[in-house]
């Protein structure tokens, strides 16, 4: 039996949980290695302990709480298809890996996948399925590694590592190999990593053509990374999330920053991409739970637009869909592996545009 301890919402919430295989999603804050009781006696004291105070807590709430993709930086997860690279930035040689679709015939399109803090490049593409749902869609995929626990989404600031350039530098060498078109480029990522690939959007739009959000927000600081130009924007949130919460929050030391609230970042992409009026619709979950507000502005003069998955209840996840309960227990109406991928085969940018700005 292993015992793992919590805090959400100002209340500490002790979760039973038996791993007997790897989880498809975790919580990406810092100090995430858990710590099993050191003895099964300790674990069944501290639960007597607990639940007499503060009663058991949901199942639906230690689900929410517990898990997204990729799990810690100490993870040795392999997956199928991934190759490592490399890239010289700055004279610093930085690490990537790569999967390549299994019938090319020319160059395809790139999704550039960022993990989230305190993970792996290989654990976060294990959690998420992105290796097998790129490789059927005939995609490239590049996973960079961060040089540390986190990206420099700006929260490190001008002296930490230019993760940007590192981006920008993938991709170019990914083009000059003719594996990927540069029109058709697409940055992802969860937590931190969604922070860093609105940071690329940010100071590289004529390097990317869309970008997938999935539970990052923008840090709220002087300075801090904002639209330079037009970029297609998705973001996806949920209204319960702890960790980048939905109304901002204050910093908590140098690795940790303060965020702005989640519908301010979107109304910068939507001023960045003069996009047009908003439409909404409604997405029903599993059982009526984990449904989904999307709202959709039209595209602006670049024909970027902006769209906003709302995700009632959802912590800090990467959501995989309710059509199967080993998929995503809480049945949020959104797969957001599919959402990536299905950016990516839909998006090009104007033929102006070049993999390097």
């Amino acid at each position: 039996m292993c015992v793992h301890w919590h805090i959400s919402r100002n209340r500490l919430r002790l979760v039973l949980r038996c791993r007997m295989a790897p989880v498809r999603r975790t919580t990406d804050h810092p100090g995430g290695t858990r710590k099993a009781a050191p003895a099964a006696g300790a674990g069944l004291l501290a639960l007597l302990i607990v639940l007499a105070v503060l009663g058991a807590a949901s199942t639906r709430e230690s689900a929410q709480a517990a898990q997204s993709p990729g799990s810690g930086r100490g993870s040795s997860a392999t997956t199928v298809g991934l190759v490592g690279r490399t890239v010289r930035v700055d004279g610093v040689v930085r690490d990537f890996l790569l999967s390549l679709p299994a019938h090319r015939s020319g160059p395809s399109p790139l999704v550039v996948a960022f993990h989230g803090l305190g993970q792996h490049a290989a654990a976060f593409a294990a959690g998420t399925g992105l290796v097998t749902a790129t490789r059927a869609a005939g995609q490239v995929l590049a996973l960079p590694e961060s040089r540390g626990p986190a990206f420099n989404d700006g929260r490190l600031g001008p002296h930490g590592p230019r993760d940007d350039a590192f981006t920008v530098a993938l991709i170019d060498q990914l083009v000059r190999a003719g594996l990927v078109d540069p029109h058709r480029v697409v940055v992802a990522g969860f937590s931190n990593g969604a922070g860093m690939a609105m940071e690329v959007a940010d100071r590289h739009p004529a390097a990317v053509a869309a970008f997938v959000s999935i539970a990052g927000d923008m840090i709220a600081a002087p300075g801090a990374p904002r639209p330079t130009g037009p970029v297609r924007a998705c973001l996806v949130h949920g209204t319960a999330d702890p960790v980048q919460p939905w109304n901002g929050r204050p910093a908590r030391g140098v690795r940790l920053p303060a965020y702005i609230p989640v519908l301010a970042s979107v109304d910068e992409w939507v001023h960045a991409d003069r996009a047009g009026p908003v439409a909404t619709r409604t997405l029903a979950g599993h059982d009526g739970q984990g449904t989904v507000t999307v709202h959709a502005w039209q595209p602006g003069p670049s024909d970027a637009g902006v769209t906003f998955y709302e995700v009632g209840g959802m912590g800090h996840s990467w959501p995989l869909g309710g059509s199967s309960a080993d998929h995503d227990p809480n049945g949020y109406a959104i797969d957001a592996t599919a959402l990536v991928v299905q950016t990516a085969a839909a998006t090009v940018s104007p033929p102006t545009s070049a993999a390097g700005d």
